[in-house]
């Protein structure tokens, strides 16, 4: 039993020094890096969730979902526009050719638990006095807001950065004021994190049990297995 009571205690001290600091997750200058350019080299594509590819021929892994103004009845399907070019996202297009749907909101993210160390893009704005919000989250979880980033009409650039040991798995962007003021999604960089996905604290935890029950179990073998010969 002493060898069980010191499992549990180990167990609890992962759980409490497992957790990482805070991330650093900062809004950048659009010229401080480069990334890696979205592409949409194969054709149009209408979905919930429109993947485009991280460099003109590498992995479909980059996602795109929203909020748009269009209506109830066909629900917010995004457009990923056709062509080999950059990876240009809008809502739905609008029966009879005019024009697409803008966003309310919108989301970028990978496929799985890949993160990103750099996230770069363009936002085309329809209102010179726009605003716009930003949510990004971290590898724990964790949002953290950008509010109030002046937005104007035409394109105006974003950049945001994770540093150390941390990295970013999505960014919501959300047209403040006045809502649905944001017409096209354009100009996606993104440089993956270098990091290995780092196990919750919970995770270190079942795993630090689960070797020490391992050696109970072993231990108690090993005595009855003596037992017996004697």
């Amino acid at each position: 039993m002493k060898v069980l009571g010191k499992v549990l205690v180990a167990t609890a001290l992962a759980a409490a020094f497992a957790t990482p600091a805070s991330a650093t997750i900062v809004d950048a200058s659009a010229s401080a890096s480069q990334g890696t350019l979205v592409h949409n080299p194969g054709p149009e594509t209408l979905d919930y969730d429109v993947v485009a590819t991280l460099g003109a021929s590498g992995p479909e892994i980059v996602h795109f979902t929203g909020d748009t103004t269009e209506t109830a009845s066909t629900s917010d399907l995004l457009l990923l526009q056709k062509g080999g070019g950059q990876a240009d996202i809008t809502g739905a297009e609008i029966s009879g050719g005019k024009g697409t749907y803008p966003f309310y909101s919108a989301s970028i993210f990978l496929t799985g638990l890949q993160g990103m160390s750099w996230l770069e893009f363009a936002l085309t704005g329809t209102d010179p006095q726009g605003t716009v919000d930003f949510i990004v989250y971290d590898q724990l979880g964790t949002p953290h807001l950008f509010s109030d980033f002046p937005m104007g009409s035409g394109d105006t650039h974003f950049a945001f950065q994770a540093t150390g040991m941390d990295y970013i798995t999505k960014l919501t962007f959300i047209a403040d004021a006045p809502p649905g003021t944001i017409s096209l999604l354009k100009q996606v960089r993104i440089d993956l994190s270098t990091v290995a996905p780092v196990p919750e604290p919970a995770t270190w935890a079942m795993m630090i049990f689960g070797f020490g029950a391992a050696g109970v179990a072993m231990r108690r073998s090993r005595k009855k297995v003596v037992s017996q010969l004697a």
